[in-house]
């Protein structure tokens, strides 16, 4: 799988995208190259899986955050029963980035929840869930059928090395901080070339 991450907004319209825009969007993906699609980080459209299935793009499904508390709960199982159907769906992520507790006990009991569910509601596909870690075990990724990266890309070999019977997906891989039509750094003005040559701390270059 080579995909992108992909927030729900797009400039000049915002969240309230046209129908033909969902379709134009995943054209575009396909036309780079791109054969799948994470959903960062909320439930996607109805029009957007749409597109995804008519057009043959894989999806990363995913829930908002790590909670099992009732109202958490709800939104996952509401989710998992909207979206089953669509043949686009290969996997279903329960979180993203819950940084005070992705690595601990609490964590590791949130994701069994979760996990459950998902599995009671649809046994046909695995989860995920996208952990910006480095080789750590502990939390959520002793229960987590595949491991997600997010970032850490320095850690996945070691990981892999240390936990090779657990599949691995990267779920943010590069983020790239540009400027459209800049081709050196301007630190007053705070622009950044538009070669893709410039990463914050925490990614990488494309």
């Amino acid at each position: 799988m080579k995909g992108t991450n992909n927030h729900h907004d797009h400039a000049g319209v915002g969240s309230a995208l046209p129908d033909y825009l969902q379709y134009y969007r995943v054209s575009l993906l396909k036309n780079m190259g791109s054969n799948a699609y994470r959903m960062s980080h909320n439930a996607p459209t109805p029009e957007l899986l749409e597109a995804c299935d008519s057009l043959g793009m894989l999806v990363l499904d995913e829930q908002r955050l790590l909670n099992s508390g009732a109202e958490y709960t709800n939104q996952f199982e509401r989710l998992l029963k909207r979206d089953r159907n669509h043949a686009s769906i290969f996997l279903w992520s329960i979180g993203n980035e819950e940084g005070f507790i992705q690595a601990t006990e609490i964590g590791n009991r949130i994701a069994q929840t979760l996990i459950a569910k998902q599995k009671q509601l649809d046994p046909t596909r695995n989860s995920t869930y996208a952990a910006d870690l480095p080789n750590v075990f502990k939390g959520v990724n002793e229960v987590i059928p595949v491991r997600g990266f997010n970032y850490r890309q320095n850690n996945v070999a070691e990981y892999h090395k240390d936990h090779p019977d657990q599949p691995i997906i990267g779920t943010e891989m590069g983020s790239t901080v540009t400027t459209r039509g800049i081709y050196e750094k301007d630190t007053i003005r705070a622009y950044v070339p538009d070669q893709d040559i410039t990463a914050p701390w925490w990614a990488s270059k494309s």
